[in-house]
């Protein structure tokens, strides 16, 4: 209503309060006819009494020397930064610093969500991996920064597919043991695919862990899809899967010394997918189909359960100085137009042809040798192609070589051979032939 202080309102202020002879602690009250002295009752709050309270409250505040405040000494129960960092570190998470070893926040300093620096994040448990993977989404990395995901040795059980597609993947590793890639093991839980890097992903490195998994129908240890890329230094091993490459439709892996063990193929290249796996040691067949690529030079490839080594549809494989051991079924395959270019090939203990191109296949083999096979040394039928100068073959039952239905065979043969044409082939075998 039509009141206030003298400070305030009505003409009044501190001359108001000396005219009107109010004492300390008095304030002058103007009821709209007149001022008066009005003392502060009782209940009002002072500042002593303030004071009191934020003490009682156990609440900070900076003195000198009051001691009803709290002093430095009275802290000692509180977290202060370093606390808040070995808690951190502690529980897995990671701490601030461009190489990050423990932390309240993976993206520490980065106001505008870009890393600009080399960052690693230190991970022990599967929780954490996935966890990682999904801060990893919240950021993006610059030019000048990366990220890597550092796997403590142990077992990562993973319940479902990871799918990973950054879009600054180029600048992400993910890496545990590179010394022994078998103490780091990713284990799918239950069946279906482990790792997917589906259209247009790309991952920098992954490397130094084992994808573990169950042979069920159509799983994958790691699939590069639609245009996706990785290109690693490894060392990288599957087990497990009913296939553990898979690169298709575009995708690209650069895989150099893969181990696959336990699949029942140990590569895919389909629909266009290339794959540069030199150096592998599979269990299992390396396949390339319907206009793939891969590389599989220096590989080898021992109890396969299928073809050791095949290119079909119109794909074409290169396997310079492979080997395929113990197979039960063929060694080398070209078919359906397909290439196979492998110099210094050896096949041996095979359940049937060591070499093998039928329906235009093509099949340069060179200098390769075929030992212990329960069919053919070198087969070519169906309008097919073989180069195989100066290649043997011993222990062959059936013909070390042989030319069928309009097919080619070029065959400088130094060892023993059993060569088989008919009227619509054309085998023209140089050099000599002992015979069985």
């Amino acid at each position: 209503s039509a009141w206030g202080c003298a400070t305030l309102g009505e003409g009044g202020g501190l001359d108001t309060l000396s005219a009107l002879g109010c004492t300390q602690g008095q304030i002058a009250q103007f009821d709209g006819l007149q001022w008066a002295c009005l003392t502060v009752p009782d209940d009002l709050v002072g500042t002593g009494d303030l004071s009191g309270l934020a003490q009682a409250a156990d609440v900070y505040t900076k003195t000198a020397s009051d001691s009803r405040y709290l002093q430095a000494a009275d802290l000692s129960g509180y977290a202060v930064q370093a606390d808040v960092y070995d808690k951190a570190a502690a529980d897995g998470r990671f701490a601030l610093g461009s190489t990050v070893t423990g932390l309240a926040s993976r993206v520490t300093g980065l106001e505008d969500g870009t890393v600009s620096t080399d960052l690693t994040w230190n991970v022990s448990d599967a929780n954490g991996f996935l966890d990682a993977l999904d801060d990893l989404d919240e950021v993006r990395i610059g030019a000048t920064g990366s990220v890597t995901l550092q796997l403590a040795d142990g077992t990562y059980p993973i319940s479902e597919t990871i799918a990973f597609r950054h879009p600054d993947g180029a600048r992400v590793r993910i890496l545990g043991n590179t010394s022994n890639a078998e103490a780091v093991v990713l284990q799918r839980v239950g069946t279906g695919d482990l790792l997917t890097l589906g259209q247009g992903a790309v991952l920098d490195e992954l490397g130094g862990v084992t994808l573990v998994g169950s042979v069920g129908v159509g799983t994958v240890g790691l699939m590069l899809d639609t245009g996706a890329v990785l290109d690693t230094t490894g060392p990288l091993r599957i087990e497990g899967f009913e296939t553990g490459l898979v690169v298709q439709r575009g995708g690209v892996a650069v895989i150099p010394d893969l181990v696959v063990a336990g699949s029942d193929v140990a590569l895919l290249a389909v629909t266009g997918g290339i794959a540069f796996v030199d150096g592998a040691i599979t269990s299992a067949a390396i396949r390339a189909q319907y206009g793939a690529v891969v590389s599989a030079n220096d590989a080898a490839v021992s109890q396969p359960p299928t073809a050791g080594l095949s290119a079909i549809y119109g794909a074409v494989l290169r396997a310079d100085s492979a080997t395929v051991t113990n197979g039960a079924s063929d060694g080398v395959v070209s078919q359906w137009s397909a290439v196979v270019d492998g110099r210094d090939i050896d096949v041996h203990t095979i359940g049937g042809a060591c070499f093998s191109a039928t329906w235009a296949g093509t099949m340069y083999t060179d200098n390769s040798t075929c030992t212990a096979s329960l069919a053919y040394g070198y087969r070519a039928q169906w309008a097919s192609v073989i180069d195989a100068d100066n290649t043997t073959t011993a222990q062959v039952p059936n013909d070390d070589y042989l030319a069928s239905h309009a097919s080619v065979l070029d065959a400088d043969a130094l060892g023993d051979c059993t060569p088989s044409v008919d009227a619509t082939s054309l085998l023209n075998k140089r050099g000599y032939c002992t015979g069985q």
